[in-house]
Parts: C-alpha cells; sequence; structure tokens
C-alpha cells in the first residue's frame, strides 16, 4: 500500500466563516460543527504535525466566530472519546489512533459548503 502525505489545502478565496456561536441555532448543530470539523482533519491529515496545525486553524476560526474557547475545547475532547481515543495524541501514537477512525463511505455523507463574502446575491432595485 503506498502512503501519501495529506493535509487541507485551502482555496484562495477561502474565508474562516462558521455559524457564529451567538446565532438563534440550537446548540446541537454548532456542537456538530466542530466535532464534524475535527473528525475530518484526525481522518484526513496523515501527518501529526498536519493534524495539529488544522486543529489549531480550526481553533482560531471559532474563535473568530465567537465561540468560547471552553466550549470548544469540550468539544475536541468529545470526539476523542467518541472514537475512544483515551491518552493525549502525540507524534508517536497518532497513526494508530487515526485508524480508530473509520471512514464507512455506505453509511456516511459528506457535504461541502463555500461561503464567501465577496458573493454577490443579485442586485436589488
Amino acid at each position: 500500500m503506498v502512503n501519501y502525505l495529506r493535509q487541507f489545502t485551502k482555496k484562495p478565496s477561502y474565508e474562516p466563516y462558521y455559524l457564529p456561536f451567538n446565532s438563534i441555532n440550537p446548540l446541537r448543530m454548532k456542537k456538530n460543527i466542530v466535532f464534524t470539523m475535527l473528525l475530518r482533519a484526525i481522518r484526513y491529515c496523515s501527518t501529526f504535525q498536519a493534524y495539529l496545525n488544522q486543529r489549531e486553524k480550526l481553533r482560531m476560526a471559532l474563535l473568530m466566530n465567537k465561540h468560547p474557547n471552553k466550549f470548544i475545547d469540550e468539544q475536541f475532547n468529545d470526539v476523542l472519546l467518541r472514537w475512544n481515543i483515551d491518552r493525549p495524541l502525540t507524534f508517536n501514537n497518532y497513526a494508530n489512533y487515526r485508524e480508530k477512525v473509520p471512514i464507512e463511505y455506505g453509511k456516511k455523507m459528506f457535504a461541502h459548503f463555500t461561503y464567501c463574502s465577496t458573493l454577490q446575491l443579485g442586485s436589488y432595485k
């Protein structure tokens, strides 16, 4: 089996916009955003350093969208607990724990959402 180095790349138009924490949407939606994005980082980052970089970019984006740091940490811990990752991730154990997070293509659906503040929805007169 060939091992590829995988990490996230962003489009030039990428903006770190997620559902603002102070929105009227239910708390479960806000939790799901953090859960899904961190799970995605674990699944797709092939090295521990790439995972750390992506996790911190996600944290900064969430902080910019008014998510409390305590809330972010709780959701990050929830991801690890849900996949029985009971020790802190390190350079030495990242690959082993990453294998615990399977991708069940027959049961999972991946969605892509793009937001760009320069997007114009048409002219209103």
